[in-house]
């Protein structure tokens, strides 16, 4: 009994042993089969010999433009207050805010009293008015029969014509009237209240053509000059207005340190509206024949700009280093001016690692 369990445990060290033979010689056969194979080759080695990967794009003829974005409140171009020449009591205020008026429209209507009789009102140059016509009629009268001479019926009529006008000029002084087509931008007094002479009682803007007062920061300042073009545009309803910058401040507002300008645009379907914020963009600088590469090819080294090209040579694409001046600038475009012609490649992506002269392998673009 005890001989057969020795058996038993010899047979299993015998195969623990022969499994563990098995492992060893068959790793000892895939390491001589990796030796056979040889090392990985190297990145670098790779690309030693058949180029550095890049992305090429050319460059183009076209037009670029950059533009700068401002805000501003809309006013109408003609804005003037009502006022009353007297101190007067309002009788009736005849317009409300936002209502469009026409010339001659009257807004505000005074009483026709003075409050004191040192004012010169309404109902004195009435009085007057109609005295100097009774005494016309009757000088015309007498000088028909004789009675009277030409002289005094020639005063008579002048002093009918100075009633007239003063009397007209009183009912423009009770009848607060506009001169302008445009929209009641504010009421500032009510019915009852006393009318400061020379003092705003409403304000009207002409709408036709609108300015947007705006101001600007220092980097956007420099670049903006009066004239250029401007465009307003409307996310609701994709309205947009044409206009132009039409005024800058010769110096800036020492206490924002801002630019302050002005940006005139037609109104002809009235969308603008005074009072409103507005955004609009200006075209700060413009090429219509420019050559144009984007801007990410460009390597900017103390305050210099370069690119690398692709040149084709026996083995392919060669990179070359090329010093470029830039023009007019975009987010994503820019202009050379200098160091490029149409045509070029230019590497986009993968000049990090580039130096003048190494061979290069395009994967994408222009070639």
């Amino acid at each position: 009994m005890r001989s057969e369990k020795t058996a038993k445990s010899r047979k299993g060290i015998w195969t623990l042993l022969t499994v563990i033979a098995v492992i060893i010689i068959a790793f000892v056969l895939r390491f001589a089969s990796l030796r056979e194979i040889g090392a990985v080759e190297s990145i670098e080695s790779v690309q030693e010999r058949e180029g550095k990967p890049v992305e090429l794009v050319q460059a183009r003829m076209g037009e670029i433009s950059r533009w700068i974005n401002l805000a501003g409140t809309a006013e109408g171009f003609h804005q003037y207050p009502i006022i009353s020449t007297n101190t007067i009591q309002i009788k009736e205020v005849l317009r409300s805010e936002g209502e469009m008026v026409s010339p001659g429209d009257v807004i505000i209507r005074l009483i026709k009293e003075a409050p004191n009789p040192m004012l010169y009102s309404y109902k004195s140059s009435e009085a007057v008015y109609q005295d100097a016509r009774r005494d016309l009629e009757r000088m015309q009268n007498l000088h028909r029969e004789g009675a009277v001479s030409k002289q005094a019926l020639d005063k008579a009529k002048l002093n009918y014509k100075v009633a007239h006008t003063n009397l007209a000029n009183a009912s423009e002084g009770i009848n607060l009237k506009t001169s302008h087509h445009g929209i009641v931008t504010s009421i500032m007094v009510e019915e009852g209240e006393m009318a400061d002479a020379g003092a705003p009682l409403a304000w009207i803007a002409s709408t036709d053509t609108m300015k947007i007062v705006f101001r600007a920061g220092s980097r956007q300042a420099m670049a903006l000059e009066i004239g250029q073009p401007a465009v307003w545009e409307s996310e609701l309803d994709g309205s947009r207005g044409e206009g132009k910058i039409s005024k800058l401040a010769v110096s800036a507002n020492p206490r924002t340190h801002l630019l302050e300008g002005e940006a005139l645009f037609p109104n002809p379907e009235g969308k603008l509206v005074p009072g409103l914020l507005v955004s609009f963009d200006v075209n700060v600088a413009s090429n219509n024949g420019a050559l144009i590469i984007p801007d990410e090819c460009l390597i900017k080294t103390d305050g210099n700009y370069r690119v690398f090209t692709a040149v084709k040579s026996d083995g392919g694409y060669l990179a070359r280093n090329r010093n470029v001046k830039i023009g007019v600038e975009t987010a994503d475009s820019v202009e050379i001016t200098e160091g490029l012609s149409e045509g070029d490649l230019v590497v986009m992506f993968g000049q990090s690692k580039l130096q003048d002269g190494d061979l290069i392998k395009p994967v994408k673009g222009g070639h």
